[in-house]
């Protein structure tokens, strides 16, 4: 990201609060959960109803095996998806994510305040995307690295933002770690690392985004050394291997 960032800009960025326990799952439970929901509850159902039509058993007694069937692929993947929430509760509490959201009752000229770490411990409604911590309800929330914040301009945001994110952010240069990830990410989300490909095949590409998205940042991206690339992103990189 170039130029001043303000939090609504983050935020419109984050993923929803509902969606983010897959999305910054790790590839283990990513891949469990690609492999549970392969599977249909609702035809296991059917089948098992179905092969119990011809036995003596009453219809209830049916419907009862077929609940059982489908109970034995549900079952499982709402333990996963109730881990994956912990494991994201447990990133949010170490503020290894952040979240931003708007204070309940929310108005049309609000804007979105980070979410203190702490309030994980509240109650949580991951469908509707809140959380509320003693008598504040924040709503809307969303969720992302907090390297993001680095990018913003103290100085060029609104006074209450930056009330908020200075306790949250350094002033200063952004991190090459925090843009190297960035970069990382973004290309990833629009499908252009190939872990089949080695990774120093992705060092061009790499400093080519960083020299549109970050032109200004030091040292200059065509002059970023393959090892501190290297040295930032393999072990992402390795991640995406199977």
């Amino acid at each position: 990201m170039t130029g001043t960032t303000s939090l609504q800009t983050i935020w419109k960025k984050a993923v929803w609060m509902t969606n983010s326990p897959v999305v910054y799952a790790p590839k283990d439970q990513r891949l469990e959960k690609q492999r549970l929901d392969s599977v249909s509850a609702l035809e296991a159902f059917g089948k098992e109803v179905q092969c119990s039509e011809n036995s003596k058993l009453t219809v209830a007694a049916q419907l009862t095996k077929g609940l059982e069937k489908a109970q034995k692929i549900t079952g499982p993947r709402m333990a996963l998806a109730s881990a994956m929430q912990d494991n994201l509760v447990k990133w949010l509490l170490s503020e290894k994510l952040i979240a931003l959201g708007f204070e309940h009752p929310r108005k049309l000229d609000d804007l979105p305040r980070i979410v203190p770490a702490e309030f994980w411990r509240g109650t949580k409604n991951w469908d509707r995307s809140t959380l509320s911590h003693q008598s504040i309800k924040f709503v809307d929330i969303r969720i992302i690295y907090p390297s993001y914040l680095t990018d913003m301009k103290m100085g060029n945001i609104a006074s209450d933002e930056a009330a908020v994110v200075k306790s949250k952010v350094k002033i200063g240069r952004p991190s090459v770690s925090g843009q190297l990830l960035r970069c990382f990410e973004a290309l990833l989300e629009s499908g252009k690392i190939n872990p089949r490909n080695s990774f120093a095949s992705h060092f061009s590409m790499i400093k080519a985004w960083l020299n549109e998205h970050n032109p200004d940042m030091m040292p200059n991206p065509q002059k970023l050394s393959d090892n501190t690339i290297r040295k930032h992103l393999s072990s992402k990189f390795n991640s995406l291997k199977d």
